[in-house]
């Protein structure tokens, strides 16, 4: 997240939680100053923010901090001795500085609104990985207890058991995990449809979605260059890769 120039840490302005998801925090980096926020076009910190693109990591000092990842936060200034001070090459007065400037130009609810109301209007349709959104929210306590009478199962009584969950996603995911593990017991109809969904993953081209393609390139981006050891893995990488769209 930050660069070694600054021992990999930095000092950060909390700006709002994420609108899309309330165990993200964002932040703004005030070794930089947030007047060069206002110089972004606002769709490339929309994918900064919506896609994680971190090619634009430069230039937009926005940090996302997932709250429930048991991130490093310090809040008490003191911890920084004029020592450390100096070994992390920071600039408190200019960091106050920013400051102010922050809870001014950022701290703007209507910015982040239009950033990620524009974003969810425009991907309505999107159809999320499900696999990806696992740390949006927590499992409640009666879904938790549904999951461990789920693990306790034979493949077979699995297929035929429907739980009503009250987190929605997680249906979706037990389909997931029945036909990764026990293909042989997913209906006609579900087999067509775990078709449609490796299909929709390996080769979607819509929203920077990672597709087999992309897969295929940059692994022959890195033969290019790897040492006979990584060879080899990368080789059993592109191997895998094809053994599983083979058959689709």
């Amino acid at each position: 997240m930050f660069s070694s120039k600054h021992s990999y840490i930095s000092l950060m302005w909390p700006i709002c939680i994420h609108p899309m998801n309330k165990n993200i925090l964002i932040t703004w980096n005030l070794l930089h100053d947030p007047k060069k926020f206002l110089l972004n076009d606002i769709n490339k910190i929309r994918d900064y923010l919506c896609f994680k693109k971190n090619s634009f990591k430069e230039d937009i000092p926005i940090s996302m901090i997932h709250l429930n990842r048991s991130p490093i936060v310090i809040s008490n200034l003191k911890v920084l001795s004029s020592n450390l001070m100096f070994r992390y090459k920071f600039d408190l007065n200019c960091a106050f500085k920013n400051i102010k400037c922050a809870s001014s130009i950022l701290n703007n609810t209507y910015i982040w609104k239009k950033i990620f109301l524009d974003y969810k209007i425009n991907n309505s349709d999107l159809e999320l990985n499900i696999d990806e959104e696992l740390y949006n929210n927590f499992i409640s306590k009666k879904d938790n207890f549904k999951l461990a009478i789920l693990r306790s199962m034979s493949p077979k009584k699995l297929s035929n058991v429907n739980f009503c969950f009250e987190n929605k996603k997680l249906e979706e995911l037990i389909f997931l995990y029945r036909a990764r593990n026990f293909i042989e017991t997913l209906s006609y109809k579900e087999l067509k449809r775990w078709k449609k969904y490796r299909i929709s993953r390996f080769y979607n081209k819509k929203n920077n979605l990672y597709n087999i393609n992309m897969f295929y390139l940059e692994i022959e981006s890195l033969l290019k260059k790897a040492n006979e050891h990584d060879t080899k893995i990368l080789n059993a990488l592109l191997m895998y890769g094809k053994s599983i769209t083979q058959k689709i």
